[in-house]
């Protein structure tokens, strides 16, 4: 696999992405367009101990776990989700694939512009909470995601198969028309018939009218996942067994992933309406100051731009312009419908929450905190 070493923005250089021609693009160039056209986005849920964030960790970091916890370790957001096993937040995570022979392999790199330089596909993973005292993030992450498919994972060992937590998972993914992959997981754990027994109760809850008559396909090879990877937008169910410590079933997984078609289209459907971007997260950084991160929903944003906040806890709007923007943490000057990144602003001594903020280019009736 070629290495593209990281460049500085605005610099030039070469991945497989472009099949080696780029054109005279800059480094920025190549990562917008990436991350416009070969990404795609996944909310990977299920009940509590399924396996989600092993999963992702085993996934993004090329590895196999061991049985205790190291995958997990690799992604884990809080130190006490790593103590108790249980994912209480919402995190994603970046996943790049390059055609490697017959297959795809998964891409590590020691930063996100790194793998998106090196990588034929992108899959943003996000991970989210099981427990049903974290649902109200799981919804949420699900609703303001812009997620183009989801992975809902069941213990293939486990007794009860279809909890309330998974059959809520399911439903919720239906209601906002979210295709769904199932997959199992833990199968160096689960007997054959136990599995079994799993699966036809998956089946008979994916076939019932409570969740729309679904019709579930198993994948066992290669060919399985080239003849349905095209075809979940109808009620098709992809289902596939895994386990991330023998690495049964990652291959095909991995291969489902790199073949899925993007199904929102912002850049195409989005760009030329007026720019909103949904503020998804908010930190303090030492020494930089607050960045929003998020998604740009509509529309095209140029650096130097000004930008509107809002609504705050008063109901007005705060003019901005951004000090930076970063996509897939390389510097650039624009960013569109489609991407996700963030921006560095100057702090303004205004408090806001999170949860109903967007980012515009408006003129608002709202009175404008400057």
């Amino acid at each position: 696999m070629k290495v593209v070493p990281t460049t500085a923005a605005g610099s030039h250089a070469t991945g497989p992405n472009d099949d080696g021609n780029n054109n005279g693009k800059s480094v920025q160039d190549i990562v917008l367009d990436t991350m416009s056209t070969k990404h795609i986005r996944v909310a990977v849920v299920g009940n509590v101990d399924s396996g989600k964030s092993t999963l992702i960790g085993s996934l993004v970091s090329a590895t196999l776990d061991d049985g205790r916890g190291m995958a997990r370790s690799k992604i884990i957001k809080h130190k006490h989700e790593l103590n108790t096993g249980r994912t209480s937040s919402i995190s994603t995570h970046l996943l790049g694939l390059v055609r490697n022979q017959e297959q795809y392999q998964a891409v590590t790199g020691s930063s996100y512009q790194d793998i998106v330089l090196n990588s034929d596909r992108l899959v943003t993973l996000m991970d989210l909470a099981g427990h049903e005292k974290y649902l109200k993030t799981t919804v949420s992450g699900l609703s303001r995601g812009m997620c183009d498919y989801a992975l809902v994972l069941v213990n293939a060992g486990q007794s009860s198969a279809v909890t309330n937590m998974t059959l809520n998972h399911l439903q919720l993914c239906m209601h906002l028309n979210i295709p769904v992959i199932v997959v199992f997981t833990k199968s160096d754990r689960s007997s054959k018939h136990v599995f079994q027994d799993t699966k036809q109760e998956v089946v008979r809850k994916l076939k019932s009218k409570e969740l729309g008559e679904k019709k579930p396909f198993m994948l066992k090879n290669l060919n399985d996942v080239k003849l349905v990877h095209n075809k979940l937008g109808s009620n098709l169910v992809p289902m596939l067994l895994t386990s991330c410590l023998n690495g049964e079933g990652l291959d095909l997984l991995r291969e489902l992933l790199a073949l899925l078609p993007q199904r929102r289209l912002h850049a195409k459907k989005q760009r030329d309406k007026s720019f909103e971007y949904l503020v998804e997260d908010i930190y303090q950084v030492p020494g930089v100051g607050t960045v929003l991160s998020g998604f740009v929903t509509h529309g095209e944003w140029k650096k130097g731009d000004p930008l509107y906040l809002g609504p705050l806890k008063d109901d007005s709007v705060t003019r901005l312009v951004p000090k930076s923007v970063h996509v897939a943490q390389t510097l650039v000057d624009t960013v569109w419908a489609g991407h996700s990144g963030t921006y560095e602003r100057n702090d303004c001594g205004v408090n806001f929450t999170c949860s109903s903020i967007t980012v515009s280019i408006l003129n608002s009736k709202r009175p404008v905190v400057e």
